[in-house]
């Protein structure tokens, strides 16, 4: 417990040893879950409601399970789970404040000021990974790749263990252009990774159930960039059993990274199989599985492909105009796709 203004604050702390404004060490327990789901880009990020349910006053679950409804294009619920998150925010730590405070402004599509709290977080608190991870994704979609960068560097030498941390700095290094500091920060991960005495949330994981698809695909880009098809695709096909513990983005889109592979190696028929089996196969209705599968597409179609009834397909769910004018990418992409399909023009 802590003292606020006079009144005692009940606190319990998470993986990382960070304090967390709750009574309910149950409520945490769903938290260390939450925050691994999102680090492995896992399929049970839902788990974070039930850390709302054990604690509904704890303003630091609210404001993930806020994340959680974001990240499902649910703004209506992402926006009451804020709203709870603000009524509690009395008495919070100064670290679950900021973050609050973060992700209210992302929601108010105040990017500039998000990103800036999150790098303030990042050089009080390095040791919020999750602070990390939120900060570098808004980066990634605003195309603010230094400032990517450096949420890693103030934060990389307090996770020197967590493999985690090194595929985000190596995703980030790359980006950036720093190549031969990105190839070992992923080497650096994956010993980590392979690492049975590893421990991710406190406790020793296993290999079997335990994955870093962003790691994997880090690797991916490096590849790709330099032009190492075959070494790339020997790569990704090697790791690709372990997505499919992986959430519908992370899942399609490192395959989405292999058919760019195959479309480098102008093998357009196994690029079109992974679409039809791989990529364009669950939550269709979703932002990012569009991205993955119209940028596919029209990369075949510049190619010769004839991916007009795949078109067609696609445009089927792009003509739901919820989706409009949230990416600004998958709006110029939708605009190509409806012509090109012809269905919808």
């Amino acid at each position: 417990q802590r003292r606020v203004h006079g009144k005692k604050m009940s606190c319990e702390h998470d993986y990382k040893g960070l304090q967390v404004t709750t009574a309910s060490a149950m409520a945490v327990q769903h938290i260390n879950a939450f925050i691994l789901e999102v680090l492995q880009y896992g399929r049970h990020w839902k788990v974070i409601l039930e850390a709302v349910e054990a604690d509904p006053t704890c303003a630091y679950a609210n404001c993930l399970a806020a994340l959680y409804w974001m990240a499902y294009e649910c703004a209506d619920k992402a926006t009451a789970c804020l709203n709870e998150a603000k009524a509690h925010r009395s008495g919070i730590s100064r670290r679950e404040e900021m973050f609050l405070d973060a992700v209210i402004q992302s929601s108010n599509k105040d990017i500039d000021a998000a990103i800036a709290t999150h790098m303030q977080i990042s050089m009080e608190y390095p040791l919020d990974l999750m602070n990390v991870k939120r900060g570098q994704v808004l980066c990634v979609l605003f195309g603010r790749k230094q400032e990517m960068l450096q949420l890693s560097q103030n934060s990389i030498s307090a996770h020197q263990d967590d493999h985690f941390a090194w595929g985000m700095f190596a995703f980030a290094l790359e980006e950036t252009g720093q190549l031969t500091e990105a190839y070992a920060a992923v080497a650096k991960g994956e010993r980590l990774l392979l690492d049975p005495k590893t421990t991710v949330c406190g406790e020793q994981h296993s290999r079997i159930h335990h994955t870093d698809p962003w790691l994997h695909h880090a690797m991916c880009h490096l590849l790709y960039r330099e032009h190492k098809m075959d070494e790339a695709l020997a790569y990704m096909l090697q790791h690709s059993v372990t997505w499919e513990h992986a959430g519908t983005f992370m899942y399609s889109h490192n395959w989405w990274h292999v058919a760019l592979l195959y479309i480098g190696k102008n093998q357009h028929t196994e690029a079109l199989d992974l679409f039809d089996h791989r990529i364009w196969v669950s939550n269709k209705s979703g932002t990012q599985e569009q991205l993955n599968a119209i940028g596919l597409l029209i990369r075949l179609d510049l190619r010769g492909e004839n991916v007009r009834t795949r078109c067609i397909d696609v445009s089927m769910y792009a003509v739901d105009q919820t989706v409009w004018h949230k990416e600004r990418l998958l709006d110029v992409l939708l605009a190509w796709l409806l012509e090109r399909s012809e269905e919808h023009t």
